[in-house]
């Protein structure tokens, strides 16, 4: 005689799934577990030898932007951050410009001694003026998905 399966042992056990995924996911979305981005930026943060960090292009070298074009983008993205509206699209444009790990590294020197801030943590978490503003986390995947893919120099 052939075994009957109980179907609502297999209905809970698919919901306790499905709630704990839901959970999980709640908690990423309101910053109490980490993303895969969070962890990523995180590493480059703490990584003095990511592209993010000003000495990768005095280290590696390779083609840079022209100050004055660092300059002018720096402040684009500073004043991509206001109290009602963060324009991420102005930032990811910024970014699909340019073209080499090298650039991304010098704009965050020339952003740095301009603002005196980490130019990928005010992606991140937005500037000194609007705390807690910075790229969504969708936006902030496509742009270091981007900057993954770049040459060095």
């Amino acid at each position: 005689m052939a075994k009957k399966i109980d179907y609502n042992k297999w209905l809970t056990g698919a919901s306790i799934v499905v709630g704990v995924l839901i959970v999980y996911k709640t908690f990423q979305k309101f910053g109490i577990l980490p993303t895969d981005t969070d962890i990523k930026t995180d590493n480059y943060l703490t990584d003095p030898g990511s592209y993010w960090k000003p000495a990768y292009y005095k280290k590696v070298g390779g083609t840079i932007l022209t100050r004055q074009t660092a300059e002018s983008l720096a402040k684009k993205i500073n004043s991509s951050f206001t109290f009602l509206y963060d324009d991420s699209a102005t930032i990811l444009g910024i970014f699909y410009q340019l073209k080499t790990k090298s650039q991304v590294s010098y704009l965050a020197d020339v952003f740095y001694k301009m603002y005196n801030l980490d130019l990928l943590n005010t992606l991140r978490v937005g500037s000194d003026f609007w705390p807690m503003d910075g790229m969504s986390e969708s936006n902030l995947k496509k742009l270091i998905g981007y900057t993954d893919k770049l040459a060095s120099k």
